[in-house]
């Protein structure tokens, strides 16, 4: 489901069944090769062309669910499910009211001792029935109402209960699956609010340690056990602000993912031939979305970028620290 997952899983840089350590960006690299068709190795390293955003993305709780509920492939495939048994259904309940038919009848007849032949009857009228056929003296219709009602309707109740057995069983999986898509969604809606804090507090710490790297390299009286602590404090806190910073890229494309949207995230476009309408989203995920967060409740405003930091900026953080220092409180 576009999550994370172990190595030995999902062919994340070896084989099912071997023994692998955290993988890394080499690992992720030929994992990309082999799902691009391109060689493990040619000499290049493979990396990408923009640098993860900085700025905070803001969702309106309701609009992200209701979107989820419509947007996601097995919620579709399991409405157009329910509407077939719910149309199933009044098929079945048809044949339980009596069948009231219009009829019309018009048949020309051929009589005769042989079908073919070239004998004559009596009267010079031909004695075989093509023959009979082709003169059209033996014509007759008739027009009339037909009314019947079966005793008792056993086989139209028995496909009734059929139909609503069908889409009884179809509605309670397409309840569970939006109780586990919204479920889904709560969890990446908590893991973006997680990573980004995460991404604030890990450049306040760079930003920190920066400082104290800056304030010790400039006295002269600093030994060199408190300079070489004073780099490692910086190096150790870069680190976990680039952690934090992919941990809040990946949270962002998680949360598409789980509302649908992951397409649109990546600027890509589908184009079908024949575009199949979504289904409207069901009653039942009304008790599924009041299952929010008191967090998320909170949050009213829609899909809204709040420039904070340039999301194209440096590898290094001295830029992005440097934005950092400006932005609002």
């Amino acid at each position: 489901y576009g999550r994370l997952l172990n190595g030995t899983e999902v062919r994340n840089g070896s084989a099912g069944g071997t023994l692998q350590s955290g993988g890394g960006v080499l690992a992720a690299e030929r994992r990309l090769r082999l799902l691009t068709g391109l060689p493990a190795a040619d000499g290049e390293v493979i990396r990408p062309a923009d640098e993860p955003t900085m700025a905070e993305f803001l969702f309106s709780w309701d609009m992200t669910t209701e979107e989820a509920l419509q947007r996601r492939p097995e919620l579709q495939r399991q409405n157009l499910a329910v509407k077939k048994r719910e149309l199933e259904l009044v098929a079945a309940k048809n044949y339980l009211k009596p069948q009231l038919d219009a009829v019309g009848r018009y048949r020309v007849r051929g009589f005769g001792d042989t079908f073919a032949g070239g004998g004559t009857a009596t009267g010079g009228a031909p004695d075989t029935s093509l023959g009979n056929l082709g003169t059209g003296d033996h014509q007759e219709w008739a027009v009339g109402v037909e009314f019947s009602v079966p005793l008792g309707f056993r086989k139209a109740h028995a496909a009734v209960s059929h139909a609503e057995l069908n889409l009884m069983r179809e509605r309670t999986v397409q309840r569970e699956q939006q109780r586990e898509v919204l479920s889904s969604l709560s969890g990446a809606w908590t893991d973006r609010e997680r990573t980004w804090q995460s991404l604030q507090d890990s450049l306040d710490q760079y930003l920190a340690a920066r400082r104290y790297h800056e304030a010790i390299d400039a006295r002269d009286d600093s030994t060199d056990d408190r300079r070489i602590d004073a780099v490692r404090r910086m190096s150790a806190a870069e680190s976990q602000f680039f952690r934090a910073r992919a941990e809040y890229a990946i949270a962002l494309k998680n949360l598409h993912f789980e509302k649908g949207s992951l397409l649109e995230y990546k600027d890509m476009r589908v184009h079908e031939r024949s575009a199949v309408p979504a289904a409207g989203v069901q009653p039942a995920a009304a008790d599924g979305a009041a299952e929010a967060t008191a967090s998320a409740a909170a949050v009213t405003t829609g899909p809204v970028l709040r420039p904070q930091a340039d999301a194209n900026s440096q590898v290094r953080p001295v830029s992005a620290a440097v934005e950092a220092e400006t932005r609002p409180a």
